[in-house]
């Protein structure tokens, strides 16, 4: 037993990395050093033009060099993807089902960290697919559906970041039946369950305490999935439509060592707001202020935050960026604010 554990965690401590990739790391450092004897010639006689254009040379290779180490830590997904087709078979096994798993995407490559730390909240996931997903045989036939089920796998690049699916052609999950186990549980009230809207009530699945059914584990809880995905800085999302199937939607950054990040200013407080966390950047025009403006017809109103419509105004009116008058027809700027919106919500 000791012996096979230390087995293990060599093998979790070591790294498989392409010849190629350690040769290209090789000759980076060998730019790099001499970057470094120009570096000092130009400083020696004192040559700002030489020592601009090594500076640049540096800060070339350095880049470099820093994404081929990235690289070396970098392992296909199907590490974790090649396990599951075998679970999906030892799960059907015994029970009145049939499903087959597709998997794609397989080549798609992430940090070993996160290779390491997915494995458990993927096979959960697979798990609840095949238990509270595919119907039975002659359920699936009295819906026109084919007997076998279809559990698809698939993994993808998407605005930097390393998107997942898990989804099958299931019986979907019901939001209405899930609110009402949840306030049956105590988890929340019948008010709150009225307020809530049908991708809130899908949510509910992920709140601690809020059961599941799994093929071969009986009842546990998802909140443990989401927790450890956002441990990873990742998210997760479900979609599901009633009679045709659910979806996990799961997007993790491609490393945790490095989060490019958006530094802003407030005060004498800087922060440092991750790139993948921001929908939009803008700054104000000329002649605009970031104060905010009065409303003309309800000055006493105090000010607002531009585009931001006046409080005592008809709600969804936003201020005209351009002559303070209100996202109205009568507005002579109406247009230009709608085409400002569109490409927002385009970016």
């Amino acid at each position: 037993m000791t012996e096979a554990k230390t087995n293990e965690k060599r093998e979790s401590s070591s790294l498989r990395v392409n010849l190629g990739l350690l040769d290209n790391l090789m000759n980076l450092a060998g730019e790099l050093v001499l970057g470094r004897n120009q570096l000092i010639q130009a400083l020696g006689a004192d040559d700002l033009k030489s020592l601009h254009l090594t500076s640049q040379r540096i800060d070339l290779v350095t880049l470099e060099l820093q994404a081929g180490i990235m690289k070396t830590r970098m392992q296909p997904i199907a590490n974790v993807f090649s396990t599951f087709p075998r679970i999906v078979r030892d799960l059907v096994i015994g029970q009145v089902k049939k499903a087959d798993l597709v998997v794609d995407g397989q080549e798609v490559e992430l940090d070993k960290t996160l290779i390491e730390s997915i494995g458990d909240p993927l096979a959960l996931l697979v798990r609840y697919a095949v238990a509270a997903g595919i119907e039975s045989p002659d359920a699936r036939k009295r819906n026109g559906k084919p007997e076998v089920g279809r559990i698809c796998l698939k993994a993808y690049h998407e605005a930097g970041q390393v998107n997942i699916e898990i989804s099958d052609d299931g019986r979907g999950v019901h939001p209405d039946k899930l609110g009402t186990a949840a306030v049956e549980k105590g988890l929340i009230t019948a008010a709150q369950l009225d307020a809530m809207s049908t991708k809130e009530k899908l949510h509910l699945i992920f709140v601690p305490g809020f059961p599941i059914k799994q093929a071969d584990k009986g009842v546990s809880g998802m909140d443990g999935v989401k927790a450890e995905l956002e441990k990873l800085g990742g998210v997760i999302d479900i979609a599901s439509r009633i009679g045709q199937g659910t979806t996990f939607r799961i997007k993790l950054p491609l490393t945790l060592a490095i989060i490019p990040s958006q530094i802003v200013s407030v005060g004498d407080e800087r922060y440092a707001i991750p790139q993948v966390n921001l929908d939009e950047c803008g700054q104000p025009g000329q002649g605009q202020s970031r104060e905010g403006r009065r409303c003309r017809s309800h000055p006493s109103a105090g000010k607002t935050a531009a585009p931001i419509a006046c409080g005592r105004c008809a709600p969804g009116t936003r201020v005209c960026d351009r002559c303070d008058e209100f996202a109205r027809p009568y507005c002579d700027h109406y247009r230009y604010l709608s085409q400002i919106g569109s490409a927002s919500g385009a970016n």
